[in-house]
C-alpha cells in the first residue's frame, strides 16, 4: 500500500504524537515539554491539532486554558469559568455523539482556590472517563502577574486530590527552563519530553519541497542554508553560502534579494563581532535596495538596511557614526512613509548623542521625535518609544527629578506584589475550600489597597512634578497632550484594575497642560545648515 510523504511540519507533529504515546502512560502528573524557544508554536499546533480529526488524533482529551494569572485564588476561579464555558461550548458536539451533556461540578468546585478548581477537574474526569483515557489539562496563561507564585499553584495543584486519569500539560525552553525549580522539588511527579525536531533544518526542508523553476528553487535553497548557518555557523560559512544567492540573485535582476542576502551577511559579520565588515554589508545592502523600481519597497529596505547600519556602530559604542546613521535612517523612513521607524531613528540619534554628552544635538533629534509622533493618531502613538523620548528629555533637564519619577513608579509596582502575595496568604489560611463570600471579600481588600497605593504614587509623583521647572513641566505637559492625562514620565503605571480617571476611588488633580504644550516644545527648530551636516 502507497504511503502519503509528509510535509516537513506534519513529520514533526508525528514525533510530538509518537512521543506522547510512548511517555504519556508513566506514573507522573506533569507532563513538561522542554524545546527550543523556535519549536514552542509546534507544541502548541500540536495540542490544537486535538481538536480536530486528523492522523495525529490521541486517545486523550486536551484542553488548552489561557486565563491569565494574577492570584492564586483569582486564578483559580478563572480557570473554573473557562472550563465551564468551554464544555458549554462544546454541549452541540457531545449531543451529536450521543454523549451525556448534564455535568454539573460539585459543590466544593464553588471555591475560589486551587483545590476548589481541581474538584471540578476531578468531577469531570470522572464522569466522561470512558470517552477518554487522560483529560490533558495544557495551562498556557496569556499573561503571569508572578511567576513564584503560578509554580506554588502548579504545587498545590500536585498536594490536592488527583484522578488517575488526570494529566497537566507545561512547557518552556531550553534557553529558559522557568519550571526547573519544579522538576528538582517533585522530580517523581513530572515527565519531561525533550522531542528531536530538528528545527535548524526546517525552514531548508520546506525549502527543498518547492515545485518553483529550478533558479528560484536554488536560491531559496542557498538563502535557506544561510539563515540556517547564521544561527549554528560562521560568518565565513554565511558569506560562502550566501555569495551564492547573490550570484544567482544578480544573473536574475532580482534587487529585493540582493538586499536580502547582503543584510543576513551584514547579520553574519555583526554577531562575530567584525563591525567594519558588518557596515560594509549593510551599505551594499542600501546600495541594491536604490535600484529598485517600487518606492514604497524601495524606501523601505533602504530604511531598514541603515537602521542595521546604525545598529553596528552602536553595538561598537562608535554613538556619533550611530547617531548620523539613525537620523538618515529617520529621514528615509519619512519616504516609505513608517512614523514609527522615523520616530525610533530620530529617538536613537538623540540617544547616542546623549551617550556622548552633545546634549544640543540630542535634544533636537528628540525632539524631532516628538514632531514626527503628532503625526500619529493616539492608538498607535501609545504603542511608539514616544514615552522614552520624552523621558529622556526629562532626564536632560533634571536627572535627579526624573530618576525619582522613576524610582516612585518602582516602589508602587513593588508595594503591589507586596499585597498580592499578602492577599494569597489570607487566602490559604482560609482553607482547602473557603466560603466564595470570604474569597470575594479578600479579593476587595486586595483590590482597594491596590487602588490606594496607586492613588499614593500618583500623588507622590504629582508633588514631584509640581516642584519641577517650567522646561520640565512643559515635557509632562506634552506627554499628557500625546499619551494619556495622567502621563509622569516612565514608567508609565496603570491603573491596576483598568479603571478610567473619573472611575477613581478619589480622583487626583493632575496639573492641566498649558495650551499647546507640544507645540512650544517643539518650537525649537534646528538651524538648516546644522541639521544638513549631521545627516
Amino acid at each position: 500500500m502507497a504511503t502519503v510523504e509528509r510535509n516537513p511540519v506534519e513529520r514533526r507533529m508525528a514525533i510530538l504524537h509518537r512521543l506522547w504515546l510512548e511517555q504519556s502512560g508513566r506514573d507522573a502528573r506533569i507532563f513538561l515539554w522542554e524545546v527550543e524557544d523556535d519549536a514552542k508554536s509546534l507544541i502548541q499546533a500540536f495540542t490544537a491539532l486535538q481538536q480536530q480529526e486528523t492522523e495525529y488524533d490521541l486517545p486523550d482529551l486536551f484542553i488548552t486554558f489561557r486565563a491569565p494569572f494574577d492570584t492564586l485564588f483569582g486564578y483559580s476561579r478563572a480557570l473554573r469559568h473557562e472550563l465551564l464555558e468551554n464544555y458549554q461550548h462544546s454541549k452541540e458536539a457531545l449531543a451529536e455523539q450521543q454523549l451525556a451533556t448534564d455535568w454539573r461540578y460539585p459543590p466544593l468546585a464553588e471555591c475560589d482556590s486551587v483545590d476548589g478548581f481541581m474538584a471540578a477537574l476531578s468531577s469531570f474526569a470522572h464522569y466522561y472517563q470512558a470517552q477518554f483515557r487522560y483529560l490533558v489539562v495544557a495551562l498556557s496563561p496569556d499573561a503571569v502577574s508572578l511567576h513564584s507564585s503560578w509554580q506554588q499553584w502548579i504545587d498545590l495543584a500536585l498536594q490536592s486530590s488527583w484522578p488517575a486519569n488526570l494529566r497537566f500539560m507545561l512547557l518552556h525552553s531550553h534557553s529558559n527552563p522557568c519550571w526547573r525549580p519544579l522538576e528538582k522539588a517533585r522530580p517523581h511527579d513530572i515527565q519531561k519530553l525533550i522531542p528531536d525536531l530538528q528545527q535548524h533544518t526546517l525552514i531548508t526542508e520546506v525549502a527543498s519541497q518547492s515545485t518553483e523553476d529550478n533558479e528560484t528553487f536554488l536560491y531559496r535553497r542557498y538563502m535557506t542554508d544561510s539563515m540556517v548557518l547564521l544561527q549554528r555557523g560562521t560568518p565565513q560559512q554565511v558569506t560562502e553560502r550566501a555569495q551564492r544567492a547573490l550570484e544567482l540573485a544578480q544573473q536574475k535582476g532580482w534587487p529585493e534579494q540582493q538586499v536580502v542576502m547582503h543584510s543576513i551577511i551584514a547579520g553574519a559579520w555583526l554577531k562575530g563581532q567584525d563591525i567594519p565588515r558588518a557596515v560594509q554589508s549593510y551599505r551594499l545592502a542600501a546600495e541594491r535596495a536604490v535600484q529598485i523600481e517600487q518606492p514604497a519597497i524601495k524606501h523601505q529596505l533602504i530604511t531598514q538596511s541603515l537602521f542595521g547600519e546604525a545598529g553596528a556602530w552602536f553595538t561598537a559604542r562608535r554613538y556619533e557614526q550611530a547617531a548620523e546613521v539613525y537620523a538618515r535612517a529617520a529621514a528615509e523612513a519619512q519616504r516609505v512613509p513608517h512614523p514609527l521607524y522615523v520616530i525610533e531613528g530620530y529617538r536613537m540619534a538623540g540617544f547616542c548623542y546623549q551617550r556622548k554628552g552633545h546634549t544640543t544635538l540630542a535634544t533636537k533629534f528628540y525632539t524631532e521625535a516628538i514632531r514626527a509622533a503628532t503625526q500619529l493618531p493616539l492608538a498607535e502613538r501609545k504603542f511608539s518609544t514616544l514615552g522614552i523620548t520624552l523621558h529622556a528629555l526629562l532626564t536632560m533637564q533634571d536627572k535627579a527629578r526624573a530618576e525619582a519619577l522613576e524610582k516612585k513608579a518602582q516602589a508602587y509596582c513593588n508595594q503591589l506584589t507586596d499585597i498580592q502575595r499578602k492577599a494569597e496568604k489570607e487566602a490559604l489560611a482560609l482553607g482547602k475550600y473557603p466560603a466564595p463570600e470570604k474569597t470575594a471579600r479578600l479579593q476587595q481588600r486586595m483590590e482597594q489597597a491596590m487602588e490606594q497605593a496607586f492613588l499614593h504614587c500618583c500623588e507622590q509623583r504629582e508633588s514631584l512634578i509640581r516642584q519641577a521647572s517650567i522646561p520640565f513641566q512643559r515635557i509632562i505637559f506634552a506627554g499628557r497632550e500625546l499619551l494619556a492625562p495622567n502621563w509622569s514620565g516612565i514608567p508609565d503605571i496603570a491603573h491596576p484594575l483598568d479603571k478610567e480617571p473619573a472611575e477613581w476611588d478619589a480622583p487626583l488633580s493632575f496639573m492641566t497642560p498649558e495650551p499647546k504644550s507640544t507645540e512650544q516644545l517643539l518650537q525649537t527648530e534646528m538651524p538648516a545648515s546644522e541639521l544638513k551636516e549631521v545627516l
